[in-house]
């Protein structure tokens, strides 16, 4: 454990059942999309409190109306080759630094295994530019033009 910890640990656990969990990587999808939208003119806002609305709005227009989650948006990853790459470079760097600790064929296997678990999630974003064309979300954002004025 970690020392003189008790505290946090008490206070962790008296929370436990009240906490809620929010994945930061997809509330920041529904802000992309708010961000670039009026970037390019799609929708405006002028204050804090406008933008947090129009990010509500394109919340809840994927997950109520569409009965999508952010994790249906369309995507757009890094090349394979790159990804591949990586692992390798990582593989390389773990030999290196501990030549005298080898990992088997089946450990390498799960590193490899895990690496490409992770990035299908990290080596990808939402494609905006996708997302924007789309026409349930040009009839979304023509729908908000009008409510939405400085």
């Amino acid at each position: 454990g970690i020392k003189n910890a008790n505290h946090t640990c008490n206070q962790i656990m008296q929370q436990k059942g009240e906490m809620v969990h929010i994945n930061e990587a997809q509330a920041l999808v529904y802000k992309n999309i708010a961000y670039s939208a009026n970037q390019l003119a799609i929708a405006s806002y002028c204050s804090m409190e406008q933008f947090e609305d129009v990010v509500d709005k394109i919340q809840a227009h994927q997950e109520s109306t569409l009965g999508l989650s952010s994790s249906d948006f369309p995507m757009g990853c890094l090349d394979k080759e790159i990804l591949d790459r990586i692992i390798e470079v990582s593989l390389d760097h773990r030999r290196n630094i501990m030549p005298h600790v080898p990992f088997s064929k089946d450990e390498e296997d799960q590193i490899r295994e895990d690496y490409w678990e992770k990035m299908a999630i990290k080596a990808c974003d939402p494609d905006i530019a996708a997302i924007l064309e789309m026409p349930e979300w040009v009839d979304f954002f023509n729908g908000l033009e009008k409510e939405t004025t400085c």
